[in-house]
């Protein structure tokens, strides 16, 4: 039996490698400088071109025989990073970020090279630009040139007439468009600053019309384009971890999100240009390579193929596959790597089969949303709408297991046997699951009932806070049976932790919290975030990596830095495992305040330890310091900058007199702030806090006695230091006599060795 297992296991893997195995190189050709986008063109005796942009100009390679592809032009042109190119009519357009506007190439003389001739463009009159970012030239021979230097302003050339110096016929200033496709009167402009796509209806050219917006998921909206059909529009963001988008533009008033693909469900990796061609889209998506995706029913995308052309580099950021086109007669593809050179590809189509249905109630036949599915075997899932609807797909068809799970219902699994190019539809109708009722009590391990404690109850889809009444007892009726984690907590204990069953009819739970000041932010113990400008971005969350765009480095931790107990969570900033690093980061100043602290005596000293996760920018100026608040005063002992160790979880701590704080209570502060001028990357995590109080100190006025502003001792010659509110040291040194009489009006700290901090007062 178990060799037959073996055998099953082969074939499977040797299936599902040949399943994978669609995309082929047909040739590669390196260059001595980066890449950009790239288009195709064929001449009329049938031959194929790529025009592939360069940092420094473009080269055009005849593609025609891949077995012997060579490079028949090039042409030097401003040093630019961005170079998009578009053809019509045997002329190419070229813009580049750099200067020298529109450059327009001849090459309807194809193969003949010498007959090839440029010419810059920079519009007419005063109405020139130099720069722009992109263009898009529409089946009606009207080139829409956007994010130019000319305030950031789209403009409309007819090729027409005389496509070598083409006629402004209009332009739209709204915004900065990134990019932008055309069909017919409308096109979708992608405003990358505004984070959305702009519809316009273009059939003045003098009078363009915004007609409606969306923005997409990750606001850093940068390409588009249509379906064949014109129902449905594809979207790209240019930043770490977003989906490919699909939206309904049916109607242009009013378009709808439909559908979202990644190449890796949890990814990070970035689509950059989308691409479609007949009902696949073609996406160069950075580091991955090119993808392909079917898109015969756009709100049920299924994965064909993957050809990685940057096998160096793996995840975040701007390297691998820049540009494709996949419009050669041939069929054959043509890929940009901005580091690898050029690609020629082919594609070896495989067919799907469709499964689509609807999600009920069972009692109620409602349908159901948020309903996980997932084709078993597969390391991705995807949730019912509040439709209930679900879709999915799996290429060269045959039999597959789909399994349904929801909080409160039974799983149930259907099995269905799929017929390639043909949609299956099957309903399911699942089953509530029998409750049952838990009764918490939670007390300390004084046995005193705790009032308000926090407890979360958690399980696979489900996840809710709730807190005890005043006498530590709480209930919860009509719980599904099942496994539950629990977090309790409560401020001046330690968080608990454990897993119960719930069964049908009554449970009951006694819990004991141990008192100590710890916090695991396992639970919820009541700290404050807050900013002094916008939303604070201080959260108590699980710990997800993300990184930068441009050297791929981690900013944010990506687990917590507890080790043993309740784990699983920390105090973090900007935590979103679909963003990069740049999209989540600090901006301004930003603030955790724990509870109250009630400091045993006077006599008592304290140490608060905690651990810590930075990671700053180069050369940032930006701060991470660690403090505590008592009565009016915020004092800062530790500080963390870009010199520190970083990007691991680091333990530190301070003592409570080295704060010089008087009062019985304080609260611990941590700090982080974003130096705006200039801006750069910062993000921090905070865990495990404790306070371990240290008795021994004695009453300052035990010792010493203050008159008129100075401070005499009692007790011989003692270590001393007088510190401002900001935490500064303005003097120290070894004395019997402390002069405040020179000093500033404000709150002084006077801390003398072995003894507690006093509060000292300088009026005018």
């Amino acid at each position: 039996m178990e060799a037959v297992r073996k055998i099953w296991i082969f074939l499977l893997v040797f299936i599902t490698l040949q399943l994978k195995a669609q995309l082929d190189s047909l040739a590669h050709l390196q260059y001595d400088v980066r890449l950009n986008d790239i288009w195709g063109y064929q001449d009329d005796l049938g031959n194929e071109y790529a025009l592939v942009g360069l940092v420094d100009g473009i080269s055009i390679v005849d593609v025609t025989q891949p077995d012997s592809i060579r490079e028949v032009f090039r042409s030097k042109g401003p040093n630019s990073l961005w170079r998009d190119i578009k053809v019509y009519n045997g002329f190419a357009y070229v813009t580049n970020e750099s200067d020298s506007g529109l450059r327009i190439y001849r090459i309807d003389g194809l193969p003949d090279v010498s007959t090839v001739e440029f010419k810059n463009f920079m519009g007419e009159g005063d109405q020139i630009f130099n720069t722009a970012h992109n263009l898009y030239i529409d089946s009606s021979g009207y080139a829409y040139v956007v994010g130019t230097d000319r305030s950031d302003e789209m403009i409309v050339f007819d090729l027409n007439a005389n496509p070598w110096s083409p006629n402004e016929v209009g332009f739209f200033g709204a915004n900065y468009i990134h990019d932008i496709y055309v069909r017919k009167d409308t096109a979708f402009a992608s405003a990358i600053v505004e984070g959305e796509i702009q519809i316009l209806d273009v059939t003045e050219k003098a009078n363009i019309q915004l007609l409606s917006f969306h923005n997409t998921e990750y606001r850093q909206t940068h390409n588009s384009w249509l379906s064949n059909d014109g129902n449905y529009l594809f979207t790209t963001d240019e930043i770490n971890g977003a989906p490919v988008e699909v939206f309904d533009v049916s109607d242009k008033f009013d378009p709808e999100r439909v559908e979202t693909y990644k190449v890796r469900q949890f990814g990070d990796e970035i689509a950059h240009n989308v691409l479609v061609n007949d009902s696949l889209l073609f996406i160069a998506y950075y580091k991955t390579g090119l993808v392909l995706v079917d898109c015969t029913y756009p709100y049920n995308l299924v994965e064909l193929a993957v050809f990685d052309t940057d096998k160096s580099s793996k995840g975040p950021g701007f390297s691998g596959a820049w540009g494709v086109y996949p419009f050669l007669k041939s069929g054959h593809i043509l890929v940009s790597d901005i580091n690898n050179g050029l690609y020629v590809l082919k594609f070896n189509p495989t067919n799907i089969g469709y499964l689509e249905g609807n999600v009920m109630d069972a009692m109620t036949g409602f349908p159901l949303n948020n309903v996980k599915y997932q084709i078993i075997g597969s390391s991705e899932w995807d949730y019912t709408p509040f439709t209930g609807s679900y879709s999915l797909g799996q290429k060269g068809g045959g039999e597959i297991e789909v399994v349904f799970s929801a909080y409160g219902y039974q799983t149930d699994t259907i099995r269905v046997n799929l017929i390639e190019d043909s949609v299956h539809f099957e309903s399911l109708y699942l089953q509530k699951k029998n409750t049952g009722e838990m009764n918490f009590s939670i007390t300390g391990d004084d046995g005193k009932q705790l009032d308000r404690v926090s407890l979360t109850l958690s399980q696979s889809e489900f996840s809710q806070e709730f807190s005890t009444d005043e006498r530590g007892e709480l209930l919860l009726d009509d719980l599904p049976i099942g496994q539950y984690e629990v977090n309790v907590g409560k401020w001046g204990y330690r968080n608990g932790c454990l897993t119960i069953s719930v069964n049908e009819g009554e449970n009951r739970h006694e819990l004991q919290l141990v008192s100590d000041y710890f916090d695991d932010f396992s639970a919820n113990q009541g700290w404050i975030s807050s900013s002094v400008t916008g939303d604070a971005i201080w959260e108590r969350v699980t710990p997800v990596a993300s990184f930068d765009n441009n050297q791929g480095l981690q900013y944010d931790p990506s687990e917590d830095g507890t080790l043993e107990g309740c784990n699983g969570k920390a105090f973090c900033t900007g935590i979103d495992g679909y963003k990069s690093a740049e999209s989540s980061t600090v901006n301004y100043t930003n603030y955790i305040i724990s509870p109250e602290v009630s400091v045993p005596s006077i006599y008592t000293d304290a140490y608060l330890s905690f651990k810590y996760w930075s990671a700053f920018q180069e050369n940032s100026e930006d701060t991470l310091k660690f403090g505590v608040i008592s009565e009016n005063d915020t004092v800062f002992v530790e500080f963390v900058s870009e010199t520190d160790p970083q990007r691991e979880w680091i333990s530190r701590g301070f003592n409570l007199s080295d704060a010089a704080i008087s009062s019985g209570t304080f609260r611990f502060i941590v700090e982080i702030s974003d130096d705006l001028n200039p801006w750069h990357l910062v993000d921090a995590a905070i865990d495990d806090f404790e306070v371990q109080f240290i008795s021994g100190k004695e009453d300052v006025n035990t010792c010493f006695v203050g008159q008129n502003g100075i401070w005499k001792s009692k007790c011989g010659v003692k270590n001393y230091r007088i510190l401002n509110n900001l935490g500064q040291i303005v003097q120290a040194g070894v004395s019997s006599k402390f002069d405040f009489s020179n000093l500033n009006s404000g709150v002084y700290m006077l801390q003398i060795e072995g003894y507690a901090p006093q509060k000292v007062v300088v009026d005018e």
